[in-house]
């Protein structure tokens, strides 16, 4: 079992392990996170677990959260790495994807040589040529999600492939620089095809690196974020940069993106950032909501978690 990465989150060390496995540890009596590690959130009002009083709103007719695959959506995921790592599979399956392609099903397909592979899966140049030909099938189908996550940037040190460049002292910069160029030939391939006038491009990131031997040089006071951006979007907004928004505001963010209408622009606790809604962390700041999701229900532990 390999190590993929190690992080400080608070009082406590995060040791990630090849199989998904997470250990925390600490010297002092309890764990004290100076950031959320994981989150519950409800996407849906669906729910057929038959409780006469409800105070979700949930029930049997609660509309489910896959809403491109309810509006005949053909979808797809595409990641280099292992689809069972933390759960994607089971994540994407059940929420309406057709179809998953990692790096085990791609190498039934395909033969890969050992330059083309890292420690997590497949490099992403790679993985970026096997898209086009998975998207020019999907596009085939009329309506259809591709989904694919990179991995070459991932910690503790991300990946060198063949056509990283050399011209900076960090690694990650070359890195970097390298993966900017991959997504922009990707996103020019797109432009050229038939299919991209009516279809959106959503780029996402997941978090800043926590490899912080790359960023010791960045001034304590700078805030670092992702990298999101919407291209081709069917809605436009002036409110483009300074707001505070969570991963939960790019559900509707995506959907209204896409055309579609989002009746009061909310998605259970994500906000359509096309519009002047304010989000909950623009409403309640972030110490608050921090303190809010990692708050425990001892009923849903004994219930649902089934935790002792």
């Amino acid at each position: 079992m390999g190590l993929l990465g190690r992080y400080k989150n608070g009082n406590f060390v995060t040791t990630i392990l090849s199989d998904g496995t997470k250990v925390r540890e600490t010297k002092d009596d309890e764990f004290i996170p100076s950031f959320a590690e994981n989150m519950d959130v409800k996407i849906c009002n669906y729910c057929d677990r038959g409780c006469k009083f409800c105070h979700e709103g949930s029930s049997l007719h609660g509309k489910f959260g896959d809403i491109l695959n309810e509006n005949g959506y053909i979808q797809e995921l595409m990641i280099g790495s292992q689809k069972e790592f933390a759960g994607t599979d089971k994540l994407f399956l059940q929420h309406g994807f057709d179809k998953i392609c990692d790096i085990n099903s791609l190498k039934q397909e395909y033969s890969f040589k050992s330059n083309e592979l890292n420690q997590w899966g497949l490099d992403d140049y790679k993985l970026f040529e096997l898209a086009k030909n998975e998207i020019t099938q999907l596009a085939q189908t009329g309506k259809f999600n591709f989904t694919m996550a990179t991995i070459d940037c991932h910690m503790p040190k991300g990946f060198l492939c063949k056509y990283c460049p050399d011209t900076y002292e960090n690694r990650y910069e070359n890195i970097y620089a390298c993966q900017s160029k991959l997504i922009n030939s990707f996103i020019d391939w797109c432009k050229s095809q038939s299919w991209y006038e009516n279809t959106t491009i959503v780029l996402v990131g997941d978090h800043p690196t926590m490899a912080q031997q790359y960023v010791n040089d960045v001034p304590s006071d700078y805030q670092r974020t992702t990298y999101n951006c919407f291209i081709n979007s069917k809605v436009t907004t002036d409110q483009i940069k300074n707001r505070q928004f969570t991963h939960m505001d790019m559900y509707p963010t995506t959907l209204a993106a896409m055309g579609f209408n989002i009746e009061g622009n909310k998605l259970a606790l994500g906000t359509n950032l096309f519009s002047e809604l304010p989000t909950i962390i623009e409403k309640y700041g972030q110490d608050y909501i921090n303190e809010e999701v990692q708050k425990s229900s001892e009923y849903l532990d004994k219930n649902i978690y089934q935790f002792n």
